[in-house]
């Protein structure tokens, strides 16, 4: 499911031109090899300056915990050696037009970006609730205890095998006297994903038709007569 990304207009509106690229510092300036007529009627020209492209990485991005969907992400690296400027970009899933932004955010040369590139019909995800216990641990135990478990289910109905990425959340302790175990089956792909305490993603191959389950528990320790607080 290729994916293209066209920050100017249609191949109709706008004339195929390729310019070149200058520094001065960090002032990039194109030169156009020919010159652009301006009418005097104040309508607007669109141009292209230059066209690449890029091989990308497709995934299906999903978070359960706030959303049933699954939305296509792909992810580029700018591998050109000229930034990709801000601004208006039109954005293309599979050749057909889904939608503009006047706020696209400038690529440097060198950087890789994830590009959304909306809904995808047929992966469908849930997250469940297997068990939630709150109370103290036992007669003779000093410590107040807390656990919860959950799953993570998705199913592919799509006609073609997706790179899946699920995304959740598990509390993280701030307080020596507070202690917080996790235990995720299978084993998280990632932990603090994006250097956020707490996330944590599993990356997997799923075919068409097929489905995957991944649960995980928390449970949390702390000193009796002391309160319970999240934030």
């Amino acid at each position: 499911a290729p994916v293209m990304m066209e920050m100017v207009a249609e191949e109709s509106q706008a004339d195929r031109l390729t310019a070149s690229l200058d520094f001065q510092g960090l002032t990039a300036i194109y030169h156009l090899p020919d010159t652009i007529r301006l009418d005097g009627d104040g309508a607007e020209v669109l141009f292209a300056i230059d066209e690449t492209t890029f091989d990308v990485d497709l995934t299906a991005r999903a978070t359960p915990l706030l959303d049933s969907n699954a939305y296509l992400y792909a992810d580029l690296k700018n591998d050109s050696s000229a930034p990709y400027l801000p601004g208006f970009a039109r954005l293309y899933r599979d050749g057909a037009f889904i939608g503009q932004t006047d706020d696209f955010p400038m690529i440097a040369a060198g950087q890789s970006i994830d590009l959304a590139f909306g809904e995808i019909d047929g992966i469908t995800t849930e997250r469940v609730t297997l068990f939630r216990e709150s109370g103290e641990s036992g007669v003779f135990t000093s410590s107040n205890d807390k656990v919860e478990e959950y799953s993570l289910k998705v199913e592919n109905l799509t006609g073609t095998a997706w790179d899946v990425v699920l995304y959740d959340r598990v509390p993280y302790s701030e307080q020596e006297d507070l202690e917080i175990k996790i235990d995720a089956r299978p084993t998280p792909t990632q932990t603090d994903v994006d250097g956020k305490r707490g996330v944590l993603s599993w990356a997997f191959n799923l075919p068409t038709g097929g489905e995957k389950t991944v649960s995980f528990v928390y449970s949390f320790d702390w000193p009796k007569g002391k309160e319970l607080g999240f934030r």
